[in-house]
């Protein structure tokens, strides 16, 4: 089955390292490179074309401006989750979409290293928010249950779709839930999450008798087997990040090793693939 992706964006952690004294401030640094990519593709006749974006937001809900910046990680982090960013995922694809988090090494400024005490590890967790279609939010992770629906005539067909999402891979409902955090273990090594949309897998297809029309939508709205659209939704949800460093610069994964001072980084590479 053809794959399609879209590179949407990069962006850097960033956390400063110096006394380690307790509410210590640092200072943001700015330059991070951001890449901003959209992938559409032209359909005959009355369909709308399949159209998906992404924004990306800091800890204070503030989308990035156009020439990015550093997310700069404070004393919050050690040892605790911290809001890193978040994400606003938007489009009209029905079938299965997976959103890609590539996490470099968190290494001293930012280089190329296998220098134990010129990295750091850490550890994120992803948290979800339920997913809207246009201003409704939708169930998540079961078959829908809605009564009320949205009206499609995109092939000529009046569908009553009552929508319902699904995430799968490790992405939890709360940072108090247990779960969803990567990578299990080599913390320092770089690592990605990819996080499993699928709107087609709950959504309940009707027409006007309540009969179930699923599989004739997805027949008529076709492309490498899966429904190509659906109405537009926005898919959202928050990284947290969490340093595993003592105040000392040892890691507290292993206290023999002891981090240099210094400004470590680590690029964070988003990507969408729709298969």
């Amino acid at each position: 089955m053809k794959k399609l992706i879209l590179v949407t964006l990069v962006l850097c952690l960033a956390a400063q390292f110096w006394l380690f004294a307790d509410g210590e401030s640092y200072t943001q640094v700015d330059g991070a490179s951001r890449i901003i990519t959209a992938y559409k593709n032209q359909k005959t006749g009355e369909l709308p074309d399949l159209s998906m974006a992404i924004r990306l937001l800091d800890s204070s809900d503030t989308e990035f401006v156009e020439d990015g910046k550093d997310i700069n990680l404070p004393v919050d982090a050690r040892g605790s989750y911290y809001k890193a960013f978040s994400w606003v995922f938007s489009g009209n694809a029905f079938g299965a979409v997976t959103l890609t988090f590539s996490f470099a090494r968190m290494s001293l400024n930012g280089a190329n290293t296998n220098n134990q005490t010129e990295y750091i590890p850490y550890k994120v967790k992803m948290v979800y928010s339920p997913s809207k279609v246009g201003n409704s939010t939708i169930q998540m992770n079961t078959a829908s249950t809605a009564q009320a629906y949205m009206t499609n005539s995109f092939t000529g067909t009046t569908y009553r779709m009552y929508y319902a999402d699904s995430i799968s891979n490790g992405a939890v409902s709360s940072v108090e839930t247990s779960g969803g955090e990567s990578p299990a273990s080599n913390y320092g090594n770089a690592f990605s999450v990819a996080l499993s949309y699928n709107m087609s897998s709950n959504t309940k297809v009707q027409d006007a008798d309540a009969q179930d029309k699923k599989q004739e939508y997805i027949n008529k709205v076709t492309q490498n087997n899966h429904a190509n659209v659906c109405d537009y939704w926005n898919r959202s949800g928050t990284a947290y990040v969490q340093l595993l460093i003592n105040n000392d610069r040892t890691w507290s994964t292993n206290s023999s090793i002891k981090a240099k001072v210094g400004e470590y980084r680590a690029n964070v590479t988003v990507g969408v693939t729709v298969q």
